[in-house]
């Protein structure tokens, strides 16, 4: 039900991005955009296992670092406001269950925006989404991701034409149930991440 929801909205925001003045590769914000960022980042996450008829049992808070990624793909109306399609990504190393290093990523695809609170550089930005979250183990065969509702915000500055520092706060909620037994994760990343953002 929450997928269709997103997707409608996600397609919504296509056609509103499609309707606008797409020019791009002009020095302008309005327009399209397309961008992608790395940085480093600390993800805090709990799990939750739920047994059906039984209970549920949830892990003590860990902390970890990583490496986060962004990709921006959309459309701005005006110089000041960007609508897009926005996927944030913390990657780091943890044990599974047999003790074994595993690579994890925390995940965010989401419609996001951002407004500016100057039509040229440099200047600050706010920014906030909202989709879908994921959590999984994406080197590992038989591994698929858990998913459920996420959400960001956080602020930036364009410190010169294309470029700018972002810090964003990403919450996810995803799980997975199967055989009436439903895990889950409470994860929330801190993100610093510098971004090149194409207009």
């Amino acid at each position: 039900m929450f997928t269709k929801k997103f997707l409608g909205v996600l397609v919504g925001c296509i056609v509103l991005i499609i309707a606008t003045d797409v020019s791009a590769w002009d020095g302008q914000r309005k327009g399209f955009i397309l961008g992608g960022g790395l940085g480093l980042g600390l993800t805090s996450y709990t799990k939750t296992v739920e047994i059906s008829g039984l209970g549920s049992e949830t892990s003590p808070r860990e902390n970890t670092f990583g490496f986060q990624t962004d990709f921006k793909i959309g459309g701005a109306p005006t110089n000041l406001f960007q609508i897009y399609y926005a996927n944030k990504v913390s990657w780091f190393g943890m044990k599974n269950v047999l003790g074994e290093n595993v690579t994890i990523t925390s995940g965010l695809s989401a419609v996001g925006m951002s407004y500016y609170l100057l039509p040229e550089t440099p200047s600050a930005f706010f920014t906030g989404g909202i989709g879908i979250a994921t959590w999984d183990l994406p080197f590992e065969e038989k591994a698929h991701a858990w998913i459920g509702f996420g959400l960001y915000a956080g602020a930036g500055y364009e410190f010169t034409r294309y470029w700018n520092v972002e810090f964003d706060l990403v919450w996810g909620n995803p799980s997975e149930e199967e055989y009436g037994i439903k895990v889950s994760t409470n994860a929330l990343s801190l993100m610093f991440t510098i971004n090149v953002l194409g207009y």
